[in-house]
């Protein structure tokens, strides 16, 4: 690729008139990176932040499947409508800029991630850093299906990994509540809940209905779900200005309430709560047992290590769309109940601190992250 001297006038952001590119851009510069998760909230902010802040970065694959009758051409320009990256399409001068992404159809849940021998082969020949963020975010996920997405996707990204030519990082993106049984988690990697393979094997011949039989039972007094669009349950009914989509998620929260995890099943995943946090607590002994080979890191967002605690990723603070989001989990679908007016009290502890973190502090953290791992890949 065609060096750029670091002191030039960028149309696009990124290194202005008259000032040098710093250690980190430095590192980015050339180097071709590889993204599971683009589509994902933290994922966009990541691709927005590369795109804009490092100038002379080579070119940035993403992993994007076709879904919901939508084919991965149509995903990516879909990616490019949202508020934080349209820009860079309507804008010509940017054009430049789009022309870094670089897409690579596949699934995460799929063997070798389904991509494509000839796609391997240009990733191996080409990346250096690796962003690996792809995840199933359901609390009530199946077991069978999580494990298959969250630890034998990590496992497909990391023997992807080892065949790379120039590869500097791989930084696994985990989440905070990994390890939620503890009281106190230090930055370190904990044994396994249980034996990975072992799992695995049980569990491949069974289907995705089997699965759910040994997992949980519901209140015998669950409520219809046409019901649950009264305001008696406390969702907000039609009219109110909100989507289907976040209806959905209410419904399925209020569905997760009155869900009951089988003792059986405790056995299983023991004192995680959900299969959610269980297996990302999985997929990082996966990094760790691989870690003497492979440059990496394991990345919990929003973990304090001096206070030990840990917080929940909220909207964008300043870039590259102050306030932006485009999630409910979290401290995000009370806020919205209270600014529509349909959730006018709640049951609190006014001791307590609410420990956040804006998304866009995450994700310069994890382009940090791995500029951090490529100087002392042997720690």
């Amino acid at each position: 690729m065609e060096n750029h001297p670091a002191s030039i006038e960028e149309p696009w952001g990124g290194v202005q008139a008259g000032e040098r590119s710093t250690p980190i851009q430095e590192f980015y510069r050339d180097r071709s990176v590889f993204m599971t998760g683009a589509s994902g909230f933290c994922g966009k902010i990541l691709l927005s932040k590369l795109l804009r802040s490092c100038p002379y970065i080579g070119n940035i694959f993403i992993l994007i499947r076709p879904k919901k009758n939508k084919s991965i051409a149509q995903r990516l320009e879909a990616l490019l409508s949202e508020p934080v990256l349209v820009d860079l399409m309507e804008s010509k001068k940017h054009q430049d800029v789009l022309k870094k992404i670089v897409l690579v159809p596949g699934d995460i849940s799929q063997p070798d991630m389904g991509i494509s021998p000839e796609d391997r082969e240009r990733l191996r020949r080409e990346v250096s850093v690796v962003f690996h963020l792809a995840a199933t975010l359901k609390f009530d996920e199946n077991l069978k299906l999580a494990l298959k997405t969250n630890v034998g996707g990590t496992q497909a990204v990391i023997e992807l990994c080892k065949d790379m030519r120039h590869l500097k990082a791989l930084v696994y993106v985990s989440t905070a509540y990994s390890q939620c049984p503890l009281q106190e988690v230090e930055e370190g990697v904990y044994p396994p809940a249980t034996d990975v393979d072992e799992l695995t094997q049980k569990l491949d011949p069974m289907s995705l209905e089997d699965v759910s039989k040994i997992e949980t039972t519901m209140e015998s007094n669950e409520e219809p779900l046409h019901s649950l669009n009264s305001c008696s349950t406390g969702v907000i009914p039609d009219g109110a200005g909100i989507t289907n989509q976040l209806k959905d998620k209410v419904h399925a929260q209020l569905r997760m309430d009155k869900t009951h995890i089988k003792p059986t099943f405790k056995l299983i995943i023991g004192e995680w709560p959900n299969t959610y946090t269980f297996t990302k607590a999985l997929a990082e002994h996966v990094i760790d047992r691989n870690s003497h080979e492979l440059p990496v890191a394991i990345f919990r967002p929003s973990m304090d290590p001096h206070v030990l605690v840990v917080s929940v990723v909220i909207s964008v603070w300043r870039e590259p769309l102050p306030g932006w989001i485009d999630i409910f989990n979290g401290p995000t679908l009370p806020v919205l109940g209270g600014i529509l007016g349909k959730m006018r009290c709640a049951h609190v502890d006014g001791s307590k601190i609410a420990y956040i973190v804006p998304v866009d502090m995450v994700v310069n953290s994890l382009i940090a992250t791995a500029c951090d791992v490529a100087s002392a890949p042997d720690r």
